[in-house]
């Protein structure tokens, strides 16, 4: 199915129903955010350190929002980088889940998105462009909660002492989540 002939409108709610003969129905409800996020709100904090020919680079997001009742949002930061002599991109990505209990005013602040980088290349390896990708995403509750019980359940891998972590789903009568996001035009910061 082509998006042109489903659309998917933000505010509307959408029911996903699931079945398979000798299993019960799986049914699941997904609202898409109506807030859309605006580049003109969004702010970026950068700062670098030399320590043992590495760089640390670190930039924090701050989202300019208008408190409501249970927003919740997914900030993306990438950090790119070209070399002369190789065709890929070098991309490292990071996600941060927010939602509206981390406001400070009326700014939503994400925790420092931290880069390293080796500063003496091999002769062959020339930097050529070196830059930060920042997308925001407002997200409903259901893609909030599955993220964030994803990101619990990793922090406890490996520890045979740890609680074991529920994944969210929104489905009855299955498994899985049926989520929604809206998201920003990519905000691109030069370093190079």
């Amino acid at each position: 199915m082509s998006a042109k002939s489903f659309p998917i409108i933000a505010g509307e709610t959408y029911t996903l129903k699931v079945s398979v003969p000798d299993y019960p129905e799986a049914i699941a409800n997904c609202t898409v955010p109506l807030n859309k996020v605006s580049l003109n709100n969004v702010e970026t904090i950068y700062a670098e350190k030399n320590e043992n020919s590495t760089l640390l680079q670190t930039l924090i997001v701050k989202y300019r929002v208008n408190p409501a009742p249970e927003s919740y949002y997914n900030f993306t930061v990438s950090f790119l980088q070209k070399f002369d002599k190789y065709p890929d991109l070098q991309t490292t990505t990071a996600h941060q889940l927010l939602s509206n209990e981390n406001i400070s005013g009326n700014f939503l602040i994400s925790n420092k998105f931290s880069f390293t980088e080796l500063m003496n290349y091999p002769a062959d390896m020339k930097l050529s462009k070196e830059y930060f990708e920042v997308k925001i995403y407002a997200i409903n509750k259901p893609f909030y909660l599955y993220n964030k019980s994803l990101i619990e359940a990793k922090r406890n891998e490996g520890n045979p002492f740890a609680e074991p972590v529920l994944t969210y789903t929104n489905f009855s009568g299955g498994l899985g989540v049926f989520a929604g996001y809206n998201s920003t035009p990519i905000l691109t910061i030069k370093i190079k």
